[in-house]
């Protein structure tokens, strides 16, 4: 029975409903500029009003944030948005700012906002403003500084006890590296800087390679044994000759030129203008192979 009552309410209701859909459109019709010039004009009105109630909300936030209510204010930010005015900002000083009421001091530390310009202007700037020009323009910056102090005072001890903590992590894990590195022979994506960690200890010799590699070698008595070539800080390329090492080969640089006669015959590298055995033996690296053949030979021509 209500189901047919339901119907016979609608089908007495139509006529009326036809006949007011009937009169709107004919109003539209007629009066077509003043609705769109009313609609236009309401645009502004409708831009006031809810700028004035983000800006309330906003202000509201504020307070709750200066009182301390850090639970509330984050509610007003999040209806705001992440881009008005920075309120991504102030969530993020609130969750770090109940984290440091709950006594989670090292927690609020790395929660906390710490680039004001950033968290509480995005997606406005302050890059080019000094302290001073920030906190005229922007008088919340006084209370972000001061939370900001009050969360860095009370995390500082944690902090550094964390840092002590991580450094004696990574020396243990350094020295545990390097343990396991010397058994080891080097390797292709081993860092440049622990070449000379390896079983093989410290390199022979350093040199750049054609190819704009730079190499090390291991020599003993027999000769170069093992290379190792390197790029952009890591080892990128590894021979290992071991079963047949490599003679050393003398190299004979280009000699330093000079436009003044050489006044010692038979030396073929400028003597005269070389200050000692040791600048002898950076120059030409690949001629000498230790500093005292280096300096026998300067010592030869400069006595």
């Amino acid at each position: 029975m209500s189901a047919e009552k339901e119907s016979a309410e609608k089908d007495a209701c139509r006529p009326f409903v036809q006949k007011m859909r009937k009169t709107v459109k004919t109003f539209l019709k007629e009066h077509k500029g003043f609705v769109i010039f009313t609609c236009i004009a309401l645009i502004p009105v409708v831009l006031l009003v809810r700028s004035t109630i983000q800006e309330s909300c906003y202000s509201r936030g504020i307070s709750m944030v200066e009182a301390g209510d850090y639970e509330n204010a984050i509610v007003c930010f999040q209806k705001l948005g992440d881009e008005y005015r920075g309120t991504r900002g102030y969530i993020r000083l609130c969750n770090a700012m109940i984290k440091y009421e709950n006594g989670e001091y090292l927690e609020a530390y790395w929660r906390f906002p710490y680039y004001f310009e950033m968290e509480f202007r995005y997606p406005y700037h302050t890059y080019d403003m000094d302290e001073k020009q920030i906190q005229k323009e922007y008088p919340e910056y006084a209370l972000y500084e001061q939370l900001h102090n009050k969360v860095e005072t009370a995390a500082e001890p944690f902090v550094e006890a964390e840092r002590e903590q991580n450094r004696i992590r990574a020396e243990r894990e350094r020295a545990a590296f390097l343990a396991e590195l010397s058994e080891k022979f080097p390797y292709v994506g081993l860092e440049e800087s622990d070449v000379a960690y390896t079983r093989l200890g410290r390199y022979s010799k350093k040199f750049n390679s054609y190819s704009g590699k730079t190499g090390y070698t291991w020599q003993n008595s027999a000769g170069y044994y093992f290379y190792v070539y390197c790029r952009d800080g890591e080892v990128v390329e590894v021979r290992d000759c071991r079963d047949d090492p490599v003679k050393p080969i003398r190299f004979v640089s280009r000699p330093r030129a000079s436009s003044t006669p050489n006044p010692y015959p038979g030396d073929i590298y400028g003597i005269g203008s070389i200050r000692d055995a040791e600048e002898l033996y950076e120059e030409y690296p690949d001629d000498f192979e230790s500093i005292d053949e280096a300096e026998e030979y300067f010592n030869a021509y400069r006595k």
